[in-house]
């Protein structure tokens, strides 16, 4: 697994929303069913193809996924010089990008946060 240092996590943050799997207050079953419900369009559809639905739909699922929003989605692919189509064309990309916002090691809430923290991702190291 690879570990993230929390600036870099908090740096995507400017442009993700952490969902928490399981939250049985903010009324979302899933980490997917808050991303679906809340308009990450291009998230859900990059989850989809990469067949990652069900890592996300899974409400025991005990760690933090930072969400990237359309918006952060068009900034990235258009310094790229790509768009969403083409990046859904090629599934291992797809992965590499989904792994590096899936955090395995537990919940992280904002007061956790600490400088230079490392966080464990899906990212193999």
């Amino acid at each position: 697994m690879k570990f993230l240092p929390t600036s870099v996590l908090l740096g995507l943050a400017i442009f993700a929303n952490p969902i928490f799997a399981g939250e049985t207050d903010n009324g979302y079953k899933s980490c997917y069913d808050a991303a679906g419900a809340n308009g990450f369009t291009n998230f859900t559809k990059l989850v989809d193809i990469a067949g990652y639905k069900s890592i996300l739909e899974d409400t025991s699922y005990g760690g933090v996924v930072f969400i990237p929003t359309d918006e952060a989605f068009g900034v990235a692919l258009a310094a790229l010089g790509l768009t969403i189509e083409d990046l859904s064309a090629d599934v291992n990309a797809i992965k590499k990008i989904l792994d590096y916002h899936i955090v395995v090691d537990g919940r992280r809430y904002t007061g956790d946060l600490k400088d230079n923290m490392m966080l464990q991702t899906r990212v193999p190291e």
